[in-house]
């Protein structure tokens, strides 16, 4: 089963459990359990109750709860109460000193022209 977004706010509630990808555009709040991917073109909130068993892509990412899988994102915020088991690739990446992460980082690295250089 595979679910489209349209642009707007949308949630998951706690009680709620969806069983296949989900894609789209617009904000994504996920208090409940999402077993499969999600690709999003906007920002994605995975609060503390929230779930993912599955990869991750998004705009920006908000994460207090859960994922199980790869994420991916322009901007990553893992907040105190966060799990990541699986890989983390994004620019810009926040980690709360209490956020567990069992995870490969990808974040790119610019270095001054000067470092590496050898000057005579």
């Amino acid at each position: 089963m595979s679910s489209t977004l349209s642009s707007g706010s949308h949630q998951i509630g706690a009680d709620t459990r969806l069983k296949g990808s989900i894609s789209g555009s617009g904000a994504l709040t996920v208090e409940g359990q999402v077993d499969g991917d999600v690709r999003l073109d906007g920002d994605l909130t995975i609060a503390t109750s929230g779930v993912v068993e599955g990869d991750v892509d998004a705009t920006k990412l908000a994460l207090d709860g859960t994922v199980r899988g790869n994420v991916k994102a322009r901007e990553a915020a893992l907040g105190a109460q966060s799990r990541v088991t699986g890989s983390v690739a994004a620019p810009s990446v926040r980690i709360h000193p209490r956020a567990r992460v069992d995870a490969r980082l990808d974040m790119p690295l610019s270095l001054p022209r000067q470092v590496g250089s050898r000057r005579r």
